[in-house]
C-alpha cells in the first residue's frame, strides 16, 4: 500500500489527509530481507520503516499481534506492537 498515494487521493477529493495512522493485526515477518507485517485475513504485506523500533522487533518475526504505526511513504514507522498470546 502506498500511503502517500492514499493521501494524494484524499486531497484530490477535497479533503486533507494529514498524518495517516494504521492499526492492524497480523504476523511480523521478514520479506525481502526487511521486517514487515503480514496482515491477518489477507495477502497484504506492509513493510516497516527500518529504524530502532523495527530493529528491536526483528527477534519477534513469526509472532502474531497488533501493530500501530504512522505512514512513511510506502512503509509504516512502528509505534507499538502488542503480541497475541
Amino acid at each position: 500500500m502506498d500511503f502517500e498515494e492514499l493521501a494524494r487521493a484524499v486531497d484530490k477529493a477535497g479533503f486533507k489527509a494529514g498524518e495517516i495512522q494504521i492499526r492492524a493485526t497480523g504476523t511480523l515477518t521478514i520479506a525481502g530481507g526487511h521486517l514487515a507485517l503480514k496482515v491477518a485475513g489477507s495477502d497484504q504485506v506492509i513493510p516497516l520503516v527500518e529504524d530502532e523500533q523495527a530493529a528491536r522487533l526483528r527477534g519477534e518475526a513469526g509472532r502474531r499481534g497488533t501493530l500501530t504505526g504512522r505512514a512513511r511513504g510506502k512503509a509504516l514507522a512502528v509505534e507499538t506492537f502488542v503480541p497475541k498470546p
